[in-house]
């Protein structure tokens, strides 16, 4: 099979999608750039040429959702998206709601590249983009309260992993996290879901209930999200990626440990983790207010279930009442 242009495109090659507001004249210019005709891939743009801002601009006017880069080229294209995410975060003066919402989107963005594209590199780029935003949270003391304001703003266009990762940056930083601990934290929120790489992707992208077979299988992500870090020499991540759906009674997998036995940092992504999956946009139900997905979480997973700590759960309060602007 053979794209337009009239190179190989194999049936077990991968074009990775790149939504087109995403899309800049800059992280553009090295790649080829394809787009998806009625099913066939069709060359767009060549490296080494550019696509204009009003081209782009006639793109979005045009209904054309994403093009398509590919996949040996995702870690040029996500490096420079990583120092596009830098240079907005740290232009000198502290970011605005819009500013921060082009960021959101640009590791949206990573997000999704790193489960298409598990690789060295792209966990590398996704960790230096998650110390980034540590960073700015030690530098901007007001970017932390912004973090659940950002997020109920713009949820119908977040992806779950990106928001996960925010909301960690924000809590761990409320929390008192500082400096390497919070970086280290940062990028837990960043690789907590990377197992997801070696999920089916119908099953991820299952618009309602899973059923047992396929609830069996995305438990396995934990495992798999072990062995990734593991593999690619990335340790200190593991407790996030491995622990974050265990129950403080025992219940929760993978392994079933319970109380002091989870890592904190595993239980800081758990909270986060529930609370983007109750007030985050689900094709299937109505999302959750943010105090009615707190005051959802006390009753379920502190009470009847005994998932998650109290003093935890209560200082999470405190972290989304603090971020009502």
């Amino acid at each position: 099979m053979f794209c337009s242009d009239g190179s190989e495109y194999r049936e077990d090659s991968v074009l990775v999608k790149v939504p087109t507001d995403l899309l800049s004249v800059e992280n553009t210019a090295g790649v080829d750039l394809y787009i998806n005709a009625d099913g066939e891939m069709i060359l767009y743009k060549k490296a080494g040429s550019f696509l204009t801002r009003s081209r782009i601009d006639g793109l979005v006017k045009q209904g054309v959702r994403a093009l398509y880069i590919k996949r040996e080229v995702v870690g040029a294209f996500l490096a420079i998206t990583e120092r596009e995410i830098k240079t907005m975060l740290f232009s000198g003066s502290k970011p605005t709601i819009q500013v921060l919402k082009k960021v959101h989107a640009k590791v949206c963005d990573l997000a999704s590249s790193l489960i298409t594209v598990c690789s060295s590199e792209t966990i590398g780029l996704s960790i230096e983009v998650s110390n980034a935003i540590a960073l700015a949270m030690e530098s901007f003391e007001e970017l932390p309260s912004q973090v659940l304001f950002l997020l109920a703003k713009d949820i119908a266009t977040s992806v779950h992993i990106a928001n996960v990762h925010f909301l960690v940056a924000g809590f761990s930083y409320f929390l008192g996290y500082r400096d390497e601990e919070l970086r280290k934290m940062s990028s837990m929120g960043m690789l907590h879901d990377v197992g997801k790489a070696f999920v089916p992707e119908f099953i991820l992208k299952k618009p309602g209930k899973l059923n047992d077979e396929e609830f069996e299988e995305i438990k396995k992500h934990t495992i798999y999200g072990r062995d990734i870090l593991r593999n690619n020499g990335r340790e200190e991540f593991i407790p996030g990626a491995l622990y974050h759906h265990e129950n403080l009674d025992g219940t929760g997998y993978p392994m079933g440990i319970k109380g002091e036995e989870i890592p904190q940092e595993a239980l800081i992504i758990k909270v986060c983790d529930i609370y983007e999956a109750l007030t985050g946009y689900r094709t299937y139900r109505s999302s959750f207010k943010p105090f009615g997905a707190a005051k959802l979480m006390v009753e379920e997973f502190v009470k009847k279930r005994s998932a998650l700590p109290a003093d935890l759960m209560q200082e999470f309060i405190a972290f989304v009442g603090a971020s009502r602007l």
